[in-house]
């Protein structure tokens, strides 16, 4: 089965955009799904907070500001109750994070990571954008997230995480499935797009951007949005949950909970808790999860739901594990974006041509200092001197790759930024190719010496 969710004034690889505002859902060869009147609806709450690699403020002062912070005491949260779990994605805030952590912290986060407290989503240096990236930039950013993870944690990210980026390309998702993610979750969508996909349940469809005999990637729409449901954000003044108001707040919850069930094929959902640099109140915001979810499932039987703390990859081994679940096939992509119908957000193409062109030129000084790199490592230039010099060389070129990905980000070569963001991420960029140059020419008058 093939569902084909717009059409319009596109075509070519994209498949489709939405020029002209005509949406088609086809439905064909699924079991229908949604929950049963018999069922308990299973919820999978991922706590998790979005933190932009500069945005209105620049990379560093986010990080000193708020990210430290919500690392912190989020760490404090986890400490506290076994139950609890958090995702991450940004691994270059993560990275800024850990070489400077404690014995402690660092002892802990490996123990909540081989546990499964702690989950890495996404995996990559930052969310690229999808519309402007091109796929060496992905691979470079996405690599060298993982790299970092699986050689510090022992971590291997199984799940793609795409929460923010203005759309979605098909060679994203292709990107993500060779990659080897088992799903990947997705957001951005163009509004009448995804009211089609509420309708239709097709929230959750496998995605086969590289044709209809592909393997393809599960791939998950978000309901609303990356937040939290609607009230029940505790750092945006709801009400904190105790013994006075649980009843009421809880009955709330679930009725919001059933409410989104309907968009789904399966008794099982995942609802995000969380949203930009949330959590740097944690305990605000789990104290309260605790009450409630506690109360949810001590009244499961009379309130038809139960709910725990989960991470993507539990809700999706769950998903694979539903005999009865089916979903659609989609081909194409889901470029342009618009949130309202007043609202394309298109204009990040092409705007800060400069900056754009940068980054290429950028990546292109990086890939030469990477082919000189191979080609010495190969060329037996193995005295010890030689070999001092190339690790030196390595850790150089390694700085250049991350000072390019943090721009590759959805508001880094997108231009979204506020002005003194963007004069950072120019400084990266002159610092990458300062240092791609210098590795360069080293490795120039290295392979030219005589062995």
């Amino acid at each position: 089965c093939v569902c084909v969710f717009g059409a319009g004034m596109g075509g070519g690889r994209h498949g489709f955009a939405l020029g002209l505002g005509i949406v088609l859902v086809l439905t064909c060869c699924w079991v229908q799904g949604g929950l049963a009147s018999s069922s308990l609806l299973e919820v999978f709450a991922v706590p998790h907070t979005h933190l932009d690699p500069g945005w209105l403020n620049t990379f560093e002062g986010y990080y000193r500001k708020e990210v430290s912070q919500i690392l912190k005491n989020v760490l404090d949260c986890l400490r506290q109750n076994k139950d609890r779990k958090f995702s991450w994605a940004e691994t270059s805030f993560f990275e800024r994070w850990y070489e400077e952590a404690s014995a402690d912290d660092r002892a802990f986060m490996q123990e909540l990571v081989a546990d499964g407290r702690w989950e890495f989503v996404g995996g990559g240096w930052v969310q690229h954008d999808e519309g402007l990236v091109d796929y060496t930039g992905v691979v470079e950013q996405m690599t060298e997230g993982h790299e970092y993870l699986r050689s510090k944690l022992g971590a291997h990210v199984t799940v793609g995480w795409q929460i923010d980026p203005f759309g979605h390309s098909a060679e994203s998702a292709s990107l993500h499935a060779r990659a080897g993610m088992l799903a990947l979750v997705i957001n951005r969508v163009h509004h009448t797009i995804k009211q089609s996909m509420h309708s239709s349940k097709s929230l959750e469809f496998m995605w086969k951007p590289d044709g209809s005999q592909s393997r393809g990637i599960l791939t998950h729409t978000l309901h609303t949005h990356y937040s939290s449901p609607r009230g029940f954000d505790f750092e945006e003044g709801s009400p904190a949950v105790g013994p006075h108001n649980v009843q009421s707040r809880a009955a709330e919850l679930v009725r919001v909970l059933k409410e989104r069930s309907r968009a789904y094929r399966t008794n099982k959902m995942m609802v995000p808790f969380g949203d930009d640099f949330k959590f740097i109140r944690a305990l605000t915001q789990f104290s309260s999860l605790d009450v409630l979810f506690d109360y949810i499932n001590k009244n499961s039987d009379s309130l038809g739901v139960t709910i725990k703390y989960a991470t993507p990859s539990e809700y999706f081994e769950a998903l694979r594990g539903d005999e009865d679940a089916r979903f659609p096939e989609f081909l194409g992509d889901f470029m342009p974006y618009a949130d309202n119908e007043d609202s394309y957000w298109t204009g990040f193409l092409t705007t800060h041509p400069f900056l754009k062109r940068h980054v290429r030129v950028t990546q292109n000084h990086i890939r030469t200092a990477e082919a000189l790199f191979a080609g010495a490592l190969v060329s037996g230039y193995d005295t010890l001197l030689k070999r001092q010099q190339l690790h030196a060389l390595f850790r150089q070129l390694r700085r250049a790759r991350r000072f390019l990905a943090v721009v590759q980000h959805h508001d880094g070569i997108t231009g979204t930024s506020k002005k003194p963001v963007m004069t950072d991420y120019f400084a990266m960029l002159r610092d990458a190719n300062e240092l791609s140059a210098a590795v360069s020419n080293e490795l120039l008058a290295l392979v030219q010496l005589p062995k």
